[in-house]
């Protein structure tokens, strides 16, 4: 009995032992990394996120892309991006956005589509929490036309709110809102002859996008 009572402590001084020693090292390992084991805000220290975007656009003003008793090419639509980020520890985020608008041309065209690619700086409040609000300015250059064709080329500003929602330690669930305005130079749709994008200041418009973040 005493030599099984020997071995039981024995085995379980060494069970302490490794088990120590592997929390050591994943500490050691984290803090090269720069990943906080057991945080809330474990995923906040990765250097890059990519996040994937879909949505709605729905215009707000359109009295240059759509002249008075003229069919609108500025329709509602369908809204998919991608966003490339550099992120450090305080909150703020810069990068790169690509996004298309597929739209309801009333038939001037088969679909209109908005390309932009733009710049973005994000910051995050509440950056060490698994549910972070933040705030996102992006613009750029905006290209308009049929079909993924160019027809105006122009520039897109937007102010956007939104919500990060931690999945595990390196995804996140995302929503936001924004407004956005923009101005094109002005083109002829040729199958109404109609001169578009020739009065008026800017347009505008209300986008709502879901996403997935991905933090490297």
């Amino acid at each position: 009995q005493e030599a099984v009572n020997l071995v039981c402590a024995r085995s379980h001084l060494h069970a302490r032992r490794v088990f120590r020693s592997a929390a050591g090292f994943l500490v050691v390992a984290s803090s090269l990394l720069g990943v906080s084991v057991g945080r809330a805000d474990a995923g906040r220290a990765a250097d890059t996120g990519i996040e994937i975007d879909a949505g709605m656009a729905l215009p707000l003003a359109t009295k240059r892309m759509c002249p008075p008793d003229e069919q609108c090419v500025f329709g509602a639509g369908f809204v998919l991006g991608g966003l490339l980020t550099r992120r450090w520890e305080p909150g703020v985020s810069l990068g790169f956005n690509y996004e298309f608008w597929l739209q309801n041309a009333n038939d001037v065209y088969e679909v209109g589509v908005s390309q932009t690619f733009a710049g973005v700086v994000q910051y995050d409040f509440r950056a060490d929490r698994k549910l972070r609000p933040y705030l996102r300015l992006r613009g750029g250059l905006l290209l308009f036309g049929e079909s993924f064709r160019v027809a105006s080329l122009g520039g897109l500003a937007e102010l956007a709110a939104g919500v990060e929602i931690d999945v595990t330690d390196h995804t996140a669930f995302t929503v936001n809102v924004g407004g956005a305005v923009f101005r094109t130079g002005s083109f002829t749709t040729p199958n109404d002859d109609t001169r578009r994008a020739s009065d008026g200041a800017i347009d505008a418009a209300l986008l709502l996008r879901l996403g997935y973040l991905f933090l490297l």
